[in-house]
């Protein structure tokens, strides 16, 4: 076996204690490379749990080379956060609350001291729009009170409230390279007033 150097050495030290500090469980002879490829690997596992796809959007997953101190290590998750918060979701909503049937859309408004205000305006006219993780979460969570009659038990009616979904969520799929392009060709016609 190489012999490493006193640099090498200390680095390989630092590795090993942010696997140990991640829960991540090594052979006791690996190497270098090894390890940080196990981090790497949890830290993208971590990113795929919350709903990021590698395959749809590569560019979500941060990776990390080499080890990384605390401070670096919480700058890594909250980067990781703010992309997994922020990726787009394509849908097409539905407001179902009769008070707001006239309303041409909301403005949906969110976030955290770590990711900031997340505002979005969003249509209610049935077409497909993209809203980032963050605000289809919200929109997925909002209730509102449908009132509805009972019998009161005397021959007469009273009134009754439940809680039911405020809008109707239809998740679509993304937007194919060509349905991109063709996107981008009519964005640009309008902009230019054609």
């Amino acid at each position: 076996m190489k012999q490493l150097t006193q640099a090498q050495a200390a680095e390989f030290t630092a590795i090993k204690a942010q696997a140990t500090s991640l829960g991540i469980t090594f052979h006791h002879r690996a190497n270098t490379k090894t390890v940080t490829g196990l981090i790497n690997a949890h830290l993208a596992n971590q990113v795929t749990a919350e709903g990021v796809t590698p395959d749809t959007t590569p560019e979500k997953v941060v990776e990390v080379k080499g080890p990384l101190t605390a401070a670096e290590y919480a700058v890594h998750i909250a980067k990781t956060a703010k992309l997994r918060a922020t990726r787009l979701i394509r849908i097409r909503l539905t407001c179902m609350n009769p008070l707001k049937k006239n309303w041409p859309g909301e403005t949906f408004s969110t976030g955290s001291s770590k990711l900031g205000t997340i505002k979005k305006h969003v249509p209610f006219n049935g077409l497909p729009y993209h809203v980032p993780q963050i605000i289809y979460d919200m929109i997925k969570d909002r209730r509102c009170s449908s009132f509805y009659d009972v019998p009161d038990g005397r021959g007469g009616v009273k009134r009754a409230s439940r809680l039911v979904p405020e809008f109707s969520v239809e998740v679509l799929d993304p937007l194919t390279p060509a349905e991109l392009d063709d996107l981008r060709h009519s964005q640009a016609m309008a902009k230019n007033g054609l």
